[in-house]
């Protein structure tokens, strides 16, 4: 297909995450069909993880917008930045106490809405209550412009609030038939099911398969939702086993000085996309602990990298799963449902834990192929473009 139609990504998008990620991939996906540009909407740097996807060109940051057309926007970030000592850039601090009081969010929204024109789709990686979101919605369909929302989160009751503006998507693209069904609040919902790709697909397919079951990798943001602490507590009470992790967060501090006194734990700190791979090597099996997720992600990677994967049933997980041997579930707010499956793990033969690693990479090779995920993405959009 010739390229003539524009499509605007709009998100929350900063600079590490799965979020960034997923969103840097499906822009990356739907250019070879469209022109795409990336809106976000909160403070993004340079060492985002979106610019490994995309060229800068194609990306617009509305904090930076706002700070170049508004005089006393930028006059108070200017006075902020000074505050913060400098740190990071100007802009950064367009959103400010006093900004706020002066009616950011109004302003905000103005600039948001007056892009909205120039694109023949909109596609939406946030949160169903996200800041704008009702807006966007209202503004798009309002000018018959299509809206393809792909809720980056696990759907609560509070999610809701803007009901009678999300009935009006086009279509909702969910991770999970589990996610989709938290979405009953809505009567009319045209959704499909796409999941996500490891970016490193390349690289992971080439690891080696487990073969023991001694050490664990955790990968992830260091929040409370992740379960981690949980997790730590856990592994610190079962000494044959040892637990790495990579990530960083607000908890980092906190965890950092519980770790510090136990020999089989190791917290590792944010490592790039590269380092995560040699990471995953030396690991027999990758773990998620979370008590709620859309994906995640690390569970394809673990695919892919023919792992065995422990994990708590969130988010897509058990549909990924499903049909497979390894059903190696556990319960984050029970520790012996944690103890007796590392138990059984570890007794588990060689050769059995190799067939369970392989046959979990053959299931990504199957049906989370980026190749697979891709042609998804496309094949949802083109109806909606221009011919």
């Amino acid at each position: 297909m010739q390229k003539k139609n524009k499509i605007l990504l709009i998100g929350p998008i900063g600079d590490f995450g799965g979020r960034e990620i997923e969103a840097g991939f499906i822009a990356n996906s739907l250019s070879k069909i469209a022109y795409v540009t990336i809106l976000t909407t909160i403070n993004c740097s340079s060492k985002s993880q979106i610019f490994s996807f995309i060229d800068k060109k194609q990306f617009i940051s509305l904090h930076s917008l706002l700070f170049k057309k508004y005089f006393s926007l930028r006059f108070f970030a200017f006075l902020s930045y000074f505050k913060s000592g400098f740190k990071n850039q100007p802009h950064f601090y367009v959103n400010n106490s006093i900004s706020r009081k002066r009616g950011f969010a109004e302003i905000s929204k103005e600039i948001i809405l007056s892009l909205l024109k120039d694109y023949d789709l909109i596609f939406i990686c946030a949160q169903p209550s996200s800041t704008y979101i009702k807006d966007i919605i209202e503004h798009s369909t309002k000018h018959n412009i299509p809206v393809i929302f792909r809720p980056s989160n696990t759907i609560k009751k509070t999610d809701c609030q803007y009901k009678d503006s999300l009935e009006k998507v086009s279509v909702f693209i969910h991770h999970s038939i589990s996610n989709a069904t938290r979405f009953d609040f809505i009567k009319e919902c045209n959704y499909l099911i796409i999941d996500q790709c490891c970016i490193n697909e390349t690289e992971l397919l080439k690891v080696n398969p487990t073969q023991k079951m001694n050490k664990l990798l955790f990968i992830g943001r260091l929040s409370e939702e992740k379960g981690i602490q949980e997790l730590i507590d856990f592994c610190s009470k079962i000494k044959t086993i040892s637990l790495d992790i990579v990530g960083d967060g607000f908890l980092m501090k906190k965890l950092k000085d519980r770790v510090e006194k136990l020999d089989n734990i190791k917290l590792l700190g944010f490592k790039t996309q590269r380092e995560i791979i040699d990471y995953i090597k030396l690991s027999d099996a990758i773990i998620i602990s979370s008590y709620e997720e859309s994906g995640p992600l690390t569970g394809l990677e673990a695919m892919a990298s023919a792992r065995v994967v422990i994990s708590t049933k969130v988010g897509a997980m058990e549909e990924r799963f499903y049909g497979l041997k390894n059903q190696f579930w556990f319960s984050i707010n029970d520790f012996s449902s944690f103890k007796n499956l590392i138990l059984k793990l570890q007794n588990i033969e060689k050769e059995e834990l190799i067939k369970i690693a392989n046959e979990n990479r053959l299931k990504y090779n199957q049906h989370y192929s980026r190749q697979i995920i891709e042609q998804q993405y496309i094949d949802v959009i083109e109806p909606f473009l221009k011919k």
